[in-house]
């Protein structure tokens, strides 16, 4: 259905077009990737106020041939399943979703060096981690794990053993519930 060919490698990234997700740098890294890997593949799951400069953008590099523009899609699970490798260059996080639904799908991933994005992948254990704002450093980590299918596929199943340890809902609920408690004692605690 998105016209990729079997064979051909598949990076992605599910975001909104917004300055915060830093996709600018992911459409700069795809024009260096394809320079010495010229059968990968970009997709891009999202819309918002940066589509047109987005879609300027990828004109501009001539890369529209290999970038797959989608925008918003239900179905964005079943995209991301297609992807060799998860990219996410974002500026600033808090808790990112995406990244957590591709660690899931023991998708290998490379990220931003900032806050959110730090605290759930551990650079070289559960994916890569780069500099922001840097869609050098993003497409040599990229490079990296197409040249690397062993280890692309090591660092894929490592995120999706941490999710499960790290992320567990039912552990998350139960420290969420045990935190609520310790501050409602607080409060009373003061009260008196």
């Amino acid at each position: 259905e998105l016209g990729l060919s079997p064979g051909d490698p598949v990076v992605g990234t599910v975001a909104r077009l917004t300055r915060q997700k830093g996709v600018e740098f992911f459409v700069e890294a795809a024009a260096i990737v394809l320079k010495s890997h010229p059968l990968a593949q970009f997709v891009l799951v999202g819309d918002g106020e940066l589509h047109p400069q987005v879609e300027a953008q990828i004109n501009d590099l001539d890369i529209a041939s290999s970038f797959h523009f989608l925008g918003l899609r239900a179905d964005y699970l079943n995209i991301m399943a297609t992807f060799d490798i998860f990219a996410m260059p974002s500026l600033w996080e808090g808790l990112p979703y995406a990244p957590l639904e591709a660690m899931a799908l023991g998708k290998p991933i490379v990220a931003t060096d900032v806050t959110g994005l730090r605290d759930i992948i551990r650079d070289g254990v559960t994916g890569r981690l780069v500099p922001p704002q840097d869609a050098e450093a993003l497409a040599q980590a990229i490079l990296a794990l197409l040249h690397d299918k062993e280890e692309a596929a090591k660092l894929g199943r490592e995120a999706k053993k941490s999710l499960g340890q790290r992320f567990d809902p039912d552990r998350i609920a139960s420290q969420t519930g045990k935190l609520y408690r310790e501050i409602l004692a607080r409060k009373k605690a003061h009260r008196r």
